[in-house]
């Protein structure tokens, strides 16, 4: 029987699980860039030449400079999830398994390694996802971790670009009901209040109107 920690069958067994769509990356990164060394290496290109020039028929164009690019370089970081294995989990009913139980604790035990694969595949996922947002939000992302030094990557965006969303979200939150709307609240309150106790007094229930 072959060991299932072993890296042939925790590689396989990663092959096999289905990857969850990622949208972000898929739709605005989906070039991959490998490298053989530790560092990474990127060109970002300085594309702010704005508005052709408006000239004259009778004159010469004008020149346009280049800008260039620039080489950035990054050591990143690794992601290294670990999930500690209770061997206990393989003696109890898997999740989804009938009452009673119709599984061996070997099936269940394959069962579990395939979760805990998954549910690892899906953080590093995830992780890359969230690194997408920030660039697409920001124009930068932060990596930070346990013993590794902050890195903060900028692709050089404007900061005009961004636009405030948390600020507005903030505004609309923080906003107070108008004094109109305040006003007719206490209107039908007050309305509902009075046929309350018109109803209690001659015991003949009022018809109310609905907003």
């Amino acid at each position: 029987m072959a060991d299932l920690y072993s890296s042939n069958v925790l590689t396989g067994t990663v092959n096999s699980l289905q990857a969850p769509p990622q949208f972000l990356i898929d739709t605005f990164f989906p070039a991959v860039q490998t490298e053989n060394s530790e560092e990474i290496h990127f060109d970002v290109e300085n594309d702010i030449m704005g508005l052709a020039p408006f000239v004259s028929p009778l004159v010469e164009g004008k020149v346009v400079e280049e800008q260039g690019f620039v080489t950035k370089t990054l050591k990143p970081a690794y992601v290294k999830p670990k999930t500690a294995v209770d061997p206990n989990r393989a003696i109890k009913r898997y999740m989804g398994e009938q009452i009673g139980g119709n599984l061996s604790p070997a099936d269940r035990q394959r069962l579990i390694l395939a979760d805990l694969l998954g549910a690892q595949r899906k953080m590093i996922l995830n992780r890359q996802e969230w690194m997408a947002a920030s660039v697409l939000t920001t124009g930068k992302v932060t990596i930070s971790g346990d013993l590794y030094k902050t890195v903060e990557l900028d692709f050089g965006r404007d900061a005009a670009l961004t636009s405030r969303l948390a600020r507005r979200s903030s505004q609309l939150s923080s906003r107070r009901p108008s004094v109109r709307c305040m006003s007719f609240l206490r209107i039908r309150v007050a309305h509902a209040v009075r046929l309350a106790d018109d109803s209690s007094r001659d015991g003949r229930p009022r018809a109310t109107d609905t907003c």
